[in-house]
């Protein structure tokens, strides 16, 4: 019914995904209600290619507040109060993302930089990512900010602070990008700042619409739920 509620008020798009983007980015959101909100940007999404007007402006309007919804989430997963409802949320975020992955919502480059938000571990300063990759620190430092946030943009991080805020992020996402290539799994390098946002044609078919299932609550995160890239 929600999600029938969004194409029906598609022309007032803006300011659903902005109710949206803050009800998800509240702190005190129980775990399974930042879920269930989740789900339905989802369908939301994939359904936006419904002939109704205005509904494909969901795509671009999600793009731009997920990335902040993402760091959000990361929050949120950190501060579980029980490792049950930590893995529960793992375990549907992950979910998502490969659904969105494997229908083309958005592209790679942009998913893989909205799982690395999520999937950041803790306790990462910006001088131990500087120190750990001064070449790729120099070369970021010497672009402008308008280069930086629009590097951000493409990669699915987020633009808010200063320009040493987004050079932080893109050295956390390149820093996982190169991780998961250590162990022959990971993504593609970092996208130039003038890669297309879509790296492939969106599903069109309604057919494609996806729901995802939702297993009951403390079911443990198995393996075949972690997504690491080019493997989801």
């Amino acid at each position: 019914a929600a999600m029938v509620f969004a194409l029906d008020c598609a022309d007032a798009g803006a300011e659903v995904v902005e109710t949206l983007a803050d009800a998800l980015t509240l702190p005190e959101t129980p775990i399974p209600l930042k879920i269930a909100r989740l789900f339905l940007v989802s369908d939301i999404l994939h359904n936006s290619t419904a002939p109704v007007r205005n509904a494909s402006r969901y795509r671009g309007r999600f793009e731009a507040v997920l990335p902040a919804v993402f760091e959000s989430l990361q929050e949120a997963y950190r501060c579980c109060e029980t490792r049950m409802s930590q893995e529960a949320l793992r375990r549907h975020v992950l979910r998502v993302l490969r659904c969105w992955r494997e229908k083309y919502v958005f592209s790679d480059d942009y998913l893989n930089g909205l799982q690395a938000t999520f999937l950041a571990p803790p306790g990462t300063t910006p001088e131990s990512l500087a120190a750990a990759n001064p070449i790729k620190a120099g070369e970021l430092a010497a672009l402008s900010i308008e280069e930086l946030e629009r590097k951000c943009r493409v990669n699915g991080l987020s633009t808010k602070g200063d320009r040493e805020a987004c050079i932080t992020r893109l050295l956390a996402l390149d820093a996982y990008l190169n991780a998961g290539n250590d162990r022959g799994t990971g993504p593609m390098p970092l996208a130039p700042a003038t890669t297309p946002l879509f790296a492939a044609p969106p599903a069109t078919a309604a057919a494609d619409t996806a729901h995802i299932d939702a297993p009951a609550a403390g079911a443990g995160a198995g393996a075949g739920d972690t997504v690491m890239a080019e493997a989801v």
